[in-house]
């Protein structure tokens, strides 16, 4: 599976489990009936050596990394915009206006002469 590019997991508990527990992307050790040399070679641990809890933290770890992405998509979504705005205003040549500190002329300026 792994030369497929694939994410592997494996579950041991022994001495002869560790060298499949370090070979593969996850290894999970069982805390409680475990050797501590199947715990060494692992990448977590069990701690009640039930099964059901590698779903529920699977399950979180999905809810935890959609929240990132949501979060990352927006901050993106934001600065892409402000960063758009400014390099129209270079590219549209909106400068300083010389008799003033801002970007905008004094309003008689504005005014048309008649």
């Amino acid at each position: 599976l792994q030369r497929q590019g694939l994410v592997t997991a494996m579950t041991g508990d022994g001495v002869n489990d560790a060298p499949a527990l370090n070979q593969a992307d996850i290894g999970v050790a069982m805390g409680l009936q475990g050797t501590e040399v199947a715990k060494g070679a692992s990448a977590m641990i069990l701690l009640d050596d039930n099964f059901c809890s590698i779903v529920a933290a699977v399950h979180k770890g999905r809810v935890i990394y959609a929240g990132i992405q949501k979060f990352v998509t927006f901050i993106m979504s934001v600065h892409i915009a402000e960063i758009l705005q400014i390099f129209i205003c270079v590219l549209g040549g909106i400068q300083r206006h010389p008799s003033t500190s801002s970007c905008f002329p004094k309003p008689m300026d504005c005014r048309r002469a008649r």
